[in-house]
């Protein structure tokens, strides 16, 4: 939980953005871990909504996909495909951008 803890005081909403991302941990695991450190509610609460869409909009594609498959073939579409290189493609985006915040305010 210190690592965790640390993790979160340097880059808590990029971190939490990627837990979101990568659904690894169960939600109500991280929920309750975010709970116990000094994240901002409010802050929580956005990055949670970012960052799950993404996936939920896979997932949602997936599941309307399902429906079509006619052959093996057919389960890597390109909407699957692009929706794929999307999800991996957002992470070290919303980083860059972060990190170009964190420096552009660190100024002021």
């Amino acid at each position: 939980f210190t690592k965790m803890n640390r993790r979160v005081e340097r880059e808590g909403m990029t971190y939490l953005f990627t837990l979101r991302m990568i659904p690894v941990s169960p939600y109500v695991v991280i929920n309750i871990v975010m709970g116990l450190t000094e994240m901002k509610i409010w802050n929580f609460a956005w990055v949670t909504c970012v960052g799950m869409l993404p996936g939920t909009f896979l997932y949602v594609l997936a599941g309307k996909k399902i429906s079509d498959i006619e052959k093996i073939s057919d389960i890597l579409s390109w909407e699957i495909a692009l929706g794929l290189t999307l999800l991996g493609l957002v992470p070290p985006f919303v980083r860059a951008l972060m990190k170009q915040h964190s420096k552009r305010y660190a100024h002021e």
